[in-house]
């Protein structure tokens, strides 16, 4: 009798402690920024026609928009694109 009883609380504490760490262990999500949530505006490179977020774009002095310095350097593409 006397073993039957400690059986049950140790089971019972070992559940315990299971739960205690698989609740504790719940990956906790964050809530998005701003920013991820309505997105960004992108911008088309003049010289290869690349997308890029308009906070990483270049503008140059002519108000085209470019996807690196050399692109900038380069200037708008030729032939049309």
């Amino acid at each position: 009798m006397y073993y039957a009883n400690l059986m049950k609380w140790l089971i019972l504490l070992f559940a315990g402690w299971l739960l205690w760490r698989l609740l504790r262990a719940r990956p906790r999500t964050e809530a998005p920024t701003a920013r991820t949530q309505r997105g960004e505006a992108m911008r088309s490179c003049a010289h290869c026609g690349l997308n890029v977020p308009e906070s990483e774009a270049l503008t140059g002095g002519d108000g085209l928009n470019y996807c690196c310095e050399a692109h900038h350097r380069l200037g708008p593409a030729q032939g049309g694109q």
